[in-house]
Parts: C-alpha cells; sequence; structure tokens
C-alpha cells in the first residue's frame, strides 16, 4: 500500500507523459548533509518496450557512423 502512495506521488513530480514510456523502478530520499533543509531524491525509471504510435510506420535501420583508419 505505501508503495502505490509513493509511485502516485511521483507521478506528481514526473513530467506527464513520460510514464507512458517509462515505469518507475525504484526512489532513494537523501540528505545532502550541506544545509539543514537541502534534500535529494532520486528516481530511477526502466523505459518500456512501447513504440510511440507515430513511429511504428518507420523501419530502422543501423549503420556506422564513422571508420577506423
Amino acid at each position: 500500500m505505501k508503495n502505490d502512495i509513493n509511485s502516485a506521488l511521483l507521478e506528481l513530480i514526473l513530467p506527464q507523459g513520460i510514464l507512458d514510456y517509462f515505469k518507475i523502478v525504484d526512489f532513494e530520499q537523501s540528505d545532502s548533509g550541506q544545509y539543514v533543509y537541502d534534500k535529494n531524491l532520486t528516481i530511477y525509471l526502466e523505459e518500456k518496450d512501447v513504440i510511440p504510435e507515430e513511429y511504428k510506420t518507420f523501419r530502422y535501420k543501423n549503420s556506422v557512423l564513422w571508420s577506423r583508419a
């Protein structure tokens, strides 16, 4: 239950639409140790295997961008 509440709060912080392509894996809250009210929040995201609608018709090809001399 607590994890659901935390995820719901993190969704408010992240840009709208980012969770369509990423999922929240974990987060850490820590003190920076410099100031009394200075805290850090690190959010870990994992990319979903979802192709946006506007790119589904494109075909991708790997190519080498540099050559070794």
